[in-house]
């Protein structure tokens, strides 16, 4: 089934607004590599790191194609390219997380590339300090417990050792060489649920809390460490709290040994990364869906130039055809009655009334004239009654007042949204009924669409491959709105837009 026009350009409309409203910076590339596009985040990335903020358009293309040369050669060779880069400029080290995907005409030639950066460089730099720390504070332990082994007076030392690490935000520990606990200081029941006591006492034992898929793992680092004494080792894996639910841990270990290179213990630390992971595995999902809605959006403005140039083509294209035909009948006839002349001439002019009507059903479709005139209340009432009248589907119209005053940019965002929701009942809902309800409740405009038909389940809406569905979430919070679907299996769908009256900042 082909996509309506209104489909499209909705689709169109919001692959602008994402590129220009995305964090990542976006540099769009022709099939010569002459820069056509960059958005607002890549404008200020180079305005960040160039020394010239007036550059030329050929200086920035000097620029990109000489720093990330091989992402773009990469993607010319229809082999997207997608790793962290490092490059050193001005005596910078900079770093990008770096994407590089090529896009293809109609005819299934690469037209161009585009290059997604994202500036990781502050991050970097506050990794490798954060580096530098855990070394010292490494070294710190190491010689804290040497010292500990050889001044007099161990016992009151120890004493104090403890007391500073009962109050680490992590877990301090030390094991024996046959895994047995020496003490086990810190966060110890915020990380596990388990109290310090319990693994002293042997009740919990920490192997037994490891995560099933995780144990083989932390059983060669340790062992390790156990059998190459002076040795570290660092290993992120599971476990499984008091109340069996899965933290994700960093722990560090490493062996100490005596005088004579026998291996006195174990000792290290554990910290709670679960946030961390949580936040990666979300990014990674962004970025995922990112790249998949870019494909998706640039697949739908690849037909909508198919169905505009079959219209044009096929239906403009045999009326005008028609019309020269009838003209060259007209100038080889030198004499005519004037009856035949005045039929040819009703027929040409029936032709040119059609291909006005024709171009203002095309005009329309792209952009509704009723919505720049009338406003958003007679906009969403023609749309209503077009629908009704290409689907066959009986399609209501309330509104609790017509006094709505809202600006251009959230008007047309609306009434994109509804063509949206419009365009996904007739293809997908198999509905006889559809009701429309335009109302102001508490400062917000809410629209409301309902209808008869399969009902959306709860998987459907949070399927990370439902774009149109994404794409209107996108549209909503773009004009500072909000969207809620509910739908019931066989009884149908509803579908709440609430935008507020005075205009908020898109989250």
């Amino acid at each position: 089934m082909k996509r309506t026009d209104s489909d499209i350009q909705s689709h169109i409309a919001l692959q602008e607004e994402l590129f220009e409203n995305s964090p990542y910076s976006y540099f769009i590339l022709n099939s010569i590599q002459e820069l056509i596009y960059h958005n607002s985040a890549a404008k200020a990335l180079l305005d960040k790191y160039l020394i010239n903020p007036d550059i030329t358009n050929d200086e920035k293309v000097v620029f990109i194609k000489t720093q990330f040369a091989d992402s773009i050669t990469s993607a010319f060779k229809g082999l997207p390219f997608q790793k962290e880069v490092e490059i050193v400029y001005n005596g910078q080290n900079l770093f990008f997380e770096t994407t590089c995907y090529c896009y293809k005409n109609a005819n299934g030639t690469i037209a161009g590339v585009i290059l997604i950066l994202n500036d990781i460089t502050f991050r970097k730099k506050n990794e490798e300090e954060h580096d530098i720390t855990m070394n010292h504070f490494k070294d710190d332990i190491d010689e804290l417990t040497k010292r500990l082994i050889l001044e007099d007076g161990f016992r009151e030392s120890e004493e104090r050792y403890q007391a500073f690490v009962r109050n680490f935000r992590g877990i301090t520990f030390r094991r024996t060489h046959d895994f047995q606990p020496i003490f086990y200081h810190g966060s110890v029941e915020k990380i596990t649920g388990y109290k310090e006591e319990e693994f002293l006492k042997g009740s919990v034992k920490w192997e037994d809390i490891v995560h099933p898929h995780d144990v083989y793992n932390v059983k060669k680092a340790t062992e390790f460490v156990c059998l190459a004494p002076g040795t570290e080792q660092e290993v992120e894996y599971r476990i499984l709290n008091k109340e069996r639910q899965i933290q994700w841990i960093h722990e560090y270990m490493q062996s100490v040994e005596d005088a004579s290179g026998a291996m006195i213990y174990v000792q290290g630390t554990i910290y709670n990364v679960t946030e961390q992971k949580k936040a990666e595995e979300a990014l990674t999902k962004s970025r995922e869906q990112l790249r998949n809605f870019a494909i998706y959006v640039e697949q739908a403005r690849e037909e909508e130039r198919k169905r505009i140039a079959f219209e044009v083509h096929d239906e403009l294209g045999h009326l005008l055809t028609a019309m020269k035909l009838d003209l060259s009948w007209l100038m080889n006839k030198r004499y005519l009655k004037q009856e035949v002349l005045n039929r040819k001439l009703n027929e040409m002019s029936n032709h040119v009334d059609t291909i006005i009507r024709k171009v203002r059903t095309i005009s329309s479709q792209l952009r509704p004239s009723v919505l720049d005139h009338f406003g958003l209340v007679a906009a969403i009432e023609w749309q209503a009654s077009e629908f009704q009248k290409r689907s066959a589907v009986r399609c209501r119209f309330t509104v609790s007042r017509h006094d709505f005053i809202l600006d251009e940019s959230r008007s047309t965002v609306i009434f994109r949204i509804l063509q949206e929701l419009l365009t996904n009942i007739a293809r997908h809902a198999g509905a006889s009924r559809v009701d429309v309800n335009l109302e102001k409740v508490a400062g917000n405009i809410v629209l409301k669409v309902s209808d008869n038909g399969r009902g959306i389940s709860q998987e459907q809406v949070n399927s990370k491959k439902s774009f149109g569905l994404i794409g209107i979430q996108e549209k909503a919070k773009f004009i500072g709105g909000q969207v809620n679907f509910n739908g019931i299996i066989g009884f149908g769908t509803t579908v709440t837009i609430t935008v507020p009256v005075v205009q908020k900042e898109a989250s």
